[in-house]
């Protein structure tokens, strides 16, 4: 027998699109709950829809993750993934929120995207303006670099690389290299002046590139260095390739790549922040001449080859250190496995 229904009552529709059948009470009773609510429940069954994620009415926190979400295709998939199966939801507890975490670390924009790319695209996405400011500096930072060393550019290779500048962390003091490695681009391609007599600039170059690849001089040696490329007796680019080819010595397993112009703190920054998260202490303090690094770079197997340790086996070195059982994570360590044995013994519940 049909159920006589009240006319305003409109045929709802399944997944189709197709009509399906009129409003029985219960789902006029959940179609009004829903409305009240300010949830979706397109079957009318009184269970709020989990996979229709509606950014307008996420807490203030949870829109601010949104933005920057909503900017890349594969991250708000495995947003409305996580939102479909309840990760979110206060019974979930820390571990849905875990798994959410571990689903974006393991993804692909994540392991294509360093710190400083990341950091750049979620100020994009938030904060436009405060994007718009940093590009700004970094375009008269490198303006002001170039001008120093006597270097023209074009308005479009400083755009170029003021993105870089952002995206890459150039702005850092262990990363000021690449500004370096900008600058000397620029000098291949574009008309030279005759240098400014900025003797400090290009000290501060050579300097710059030899701390990034593991390397100690004196200050004599940069002020030499500059001199002679002031008085053209020697390039830039000549300077560097030897402090290059002084790193390559050093660094035998990477000779290769310090000559084709990538630098050893960039090859060893997984290990830096690893020691730098472990230790609870400032990424920047660390040197590549610390003795954890630098075993860890130069590290070689039975056989004698070029082995760089794993970050696991690295972790566990870091470990015996005396400093690690001051942190945090090492005290949050003991306190939860004195608790477990405790409980073991029945000390506590």
């Amino acid at each position: 027998m049909v159920e006589n229904v009240n006319a305003k009552d409109k045929p709802i529709k399944d997944l189709t699109g197709r009509p399906n059948k009129r409003l029985t009470p219960a789902q006029r009773q959940a179609k009004q709950q829903s409305k009240t609510g300010g949830y979706t429940d397109v079957n009318y069954d009184g269970v709020p829809d989990r996979d229709q994620v509606d950014f307008g009415r996420l807490s203030s926190d949870m829109r601010w993750v949104s933005n920057i979400i909503e900017a890349d295709p594969a991250l708000k998939g495995i947003f409305e993934h996580h939102v479909k199966i309840g990760s979110f939801d206060p019974e979930s507890g820390q571990q849905g929120i875990s798994n959410f975490q571990n689903d974006i670390m393991d993804s692909s924009w994540w392991q294509d995207n360093n710190q400083y790319a990341r950091a750049a695209f979620a100020l994009k996405t938030t904060a436009p303006a405060d994007y718009a400011d940093a590009i700004e500096d970094a375009t008269r930072s490198l303006r002001d670099s170039a001008k120093a060393k006597g270097i023209t550019v074009t308005d479009e290779q400083l755009a170029l690389s003021a993105e870089k500048y952002v995206t890459d962390g150039w702005g850092e003091p262990s990363r000021s290299y690449k500004i370096d490695d900008a600058l000397n681009e620029f000098m291949k391609t574009s008309t030279k002046v005759k240098p400014s007599g900025d003797l400090r600039s290009y000290a501060n170059s050579l300097r710059n590139i030899a701390t990034a690849n593991g390397l100690q001089m004196s200050d004599q040696f940069y002020n030499d260095q500059a001199q002679s490329i002031m008085l053209g007796l020697t390039n830039e680019d000549d300077a560097l390739m030897d402090i290059r080819e002084q790193a390559a010595g050093l660094w035998p397993p990477y000779a290769d790549k310090i000559r084709g112009g990538q630098n050893v703190r960039d090859l060893a920054s997984g290990y830096i922040y690893s020691m730098a998260n472990e230790l609870e202490i400032d990424a920047q303090s660390i040197s590549l001449n610390d003795n954890y690094i630098y075993k860890a770079l130069t590290n070689v197997n039975d056989k004698g080859d070029s082995a760089p340790q794993s970050l696991w086996q690295f972790q566990q070195e870091l470990r015996k250190d005396p400093r690690w059982i001051n942190t945090n994570k090492a005290q949050n360590t003991v306190a939860s496995t004195t608790t477990k044995v405790m409980q073991m013994f029945g000390l506590v519940g």
